[in-house]
């Protein structure tokens, strides 16, 4: 009677050991599989507030575009027509730039990119042409503003790039513990602006 107590209490402490050990294991699991999530939204995060910095600065450079069409109107020696058709071109860049899902369309943002470059070329001569270009010292600081802006957009998509490549690498790598609904772009890989090699 005496050695099936033991061995009964003996059974016992293992098997609790056991379910302990079980559920430590399934705990470290949810845990692991929490702090993976926590890591994703923060890599989403990263990826948002890129491209949030990045089109708020391309907005601010349309801005630019449309306050150097303003001084030059306030000389008061401008074409009307001519005025018009470049606030209308100004428009049409806005309309026509990428979204964050559409940069597969490499041609569409190759199309938005020479006609950012040719609109602020054209912007450039229109305003530096002005007779009046040199009296206005705000029009030359408008035109260099233009031009800050473009550079720093070709600088911020490389880093928004960074940032997607990372997200993407940890999304592969990761995939069988990450949930698709707890992820703000889901668990699809999202496009760069770089062309594949």
């Amino acid at each position: 009677m005496r050695k099936v107590s033991i061995f009964f209490l003996l059974t016992l402490f293992a098997s609790a050991f056991w379910w302990t050990a079980c559920k430590k294991t399934a705990q470290r699991q949810k845990v692991s599989t929490d702090s993976l999530h926590q890591q994703l939204q923060v890599m989403n995060d990263s990826v948002a507030n890129a491209w949030q910095e990045m089109i708020a600065d391309d907005d601010e450079k349309h801005a630019f575009m449309k306050r150097l069409l303003l001084e030059v109107a306030y000389t008061g020696n401008f074409d009307s027509a001519e005025y018009k058709a470049y606030m209308q071109k100004i428009k049409t860049l806005q309309d026509m730039r990428y979204t964050q899902l559409g940069l597969v369309d490499s041609d569409g943002i190759d199309r938005y990119d020479s006609a950012t470059l040719t609109l602020t070329r054209q912007l450039t001569e229109y305003a530096e042409g002005h007779p009046e270009y040199e009296k206005f010292g705000l029009m030359k600081e408008l035109v260099e503003d233009i031009n800050a802006k473009n550079g720093m957009i070709l600088l911020q998509r490389v880093h928004y790039d960074g940032f997607v490549k990372d997200r993407n690498a940890f999304i592969e790598a990761n995939r069988d513990l990450l949930d698709p609904k707890n992820a703000r772009y889901g668990l699809k890989k999202l496009p760069i602006f770089e062309l594949p090699s």
